[in-house]
């Protein structure tokens, strides 16, 4: 892997990860399970009301150096110290990818989010994040059921659910609600090709349900946005919505940032306050390409955690400018979609130029010697 295709693969930064991944330098498989149960321990450990999130967690990232294989850099701190809004990539297998549901993966199967547990060691203190709210599910009652019918399998499923739970709420979550389901597609195949007229009343059926979730699914997340704006304590989101299976940093959700622009830059640029907005840039992917999970291969590589501090002056410039015309007014909905948008593009651009230099430095550097937090 070599600096110049590294950056021709901006799209793709794992391209060549991939090509040259060495199956020599797998960890054997009891190194990587003892790693997922300290994760496991130091959430069950967080669920308990006399313990707070940072000092569990810190705890943990203290095993994690002493006790685990993986060499865990965290770099940048200081970057998003005073960050009102954090914005972090999110990476490794979906769930339903993985094979698992709610979260539980299947044996041989992994799912992501391990960048969300390295991510307290860089966050500032109390700081809140936008969960799906499943993850804040308190299942009393299935557990309950599954103790009654004696189905340990379930109860322990269910119990791994409500520590994850507690655990979370701990930290004043913002919830999306993703209750409203996608609507199902049809799998059945018509024993005759339909006519035109059939394709398109079809097509109209299907379509209604569809635009349907898909508005009530924006105005949740205009809904989620305005609360990231009003928070006093900083927040820390994955503008992605989803994670991402080969590392690309994918599409961004645009009503987040129409908000940001609305609720965040514009008061702050009338009032002359500061922006500060941090990214948290994570490699999670070079040591866990599947995931974590039960008989999940890792490889021996670097853990990367990565603070920096997002430059706002392209949109600034351009908001400053629009706020400078004679006769300017408050921005109409085309407008903000507009900057909403040119935010949204710089952030990323941001984000996936800085994944690329830490995959570039490891190579220029060679291995690390070892954790640095």
């Amino acid at each position: 892997m070599n600096a110049e295709r590294l950056h021709s693969t901006a799209e793709d930064p794992y391209a060549a990860v991939r090509e040259n991944r060495d199956e020599g330098k797998a960890v054997p498989q009891e190194m990587t399970n003892r790693f997922g149960r300290l994760m496991k321990r130091a959430v069950i450990r967080t669920a308990f009301p006399t313990q707070s999130p940072g000092h569990v967690i810190h705890r943990f990232m203290d095993t994690a150096k002493r006790d685990t294989p993986f060499r865990i850099t965290i770099e940048g701190k200081e970057a998003i110290q005073n960050a009102d809004i954090i914005l972090a990539n999110h990476q490794g297998p979906q769930t339903d990818n993985a094979g698992g549901v709610d979260g539980k993966c299947a044996a041989g199967k992994g799912t992501g989010g391990t960048e969300g547990l390295y991510a307290h060691a860089l966050l500032p203190p109390h700081t809140r994040y936008v969960l799906k709210n499943y993850l804040t599910r308190l299942p009393f009652r299935d557990t309950a059921k599954a103790l009654l019918r004696c189905d340990w399998q379930s109860m322990k499923k269910e119990l791994a659910q409500l520590f994850m739970a507690l655990a979370f709420r701990k930290t004043k979550p913002i919830v999306v609600d993703r209750t409203l389901e996608k609507p199902p597609r049809e799998n059945g195949v018509p024993a005759r090709a339909p006519t035109l007229v059939e394709r398109k009343k079809i097509w109209e059926e299907r379509r209604a349900p569809h635009h349907e979730y898909v508005r009530n699914m924006r105005e949740e997340r205009r809904r989620v946005a305005a609360e990231i704006c009003r928070s006093r304590a900083p927040v820390m989101m994955y503008p992605e919505g989803t994670r991402s299976n080969d590392g690309k940093i994918q599409g961004f959700v645009s009503e987040f940032f129409e908000s940001i622009v609305t609720d965040y830059l514009l008061p702050r640029l009338e009032d002359g306050r500061d922006i500060r907005i941090g990214i948290l840039v994570a490699d999670i992917l070079s040591a866990f390409p599947d995931g974590v999970g039960q008989d999940v291969k890792a490889y021996d590589e670097p853990i990367t955690m990565r603070g920096i501090t997002y430059d706002p002056t392209l949109i600034v410039n351009e908001l400053r400018a629009r706020m400078n015309r004679p006769g300017a007014t408050g921005l109409d909905t085309k407008e903000i979609k507009m900057y909403g948008r040119m935010m949204l593009m710089d952030v990323r651009r941001q984000m996936a130029e800085e994944l690329v230099r830490i995959l570039k430095e490891r190579e220029v550097d060679g291995e690390r010697a070892g954790p640095s937090l």
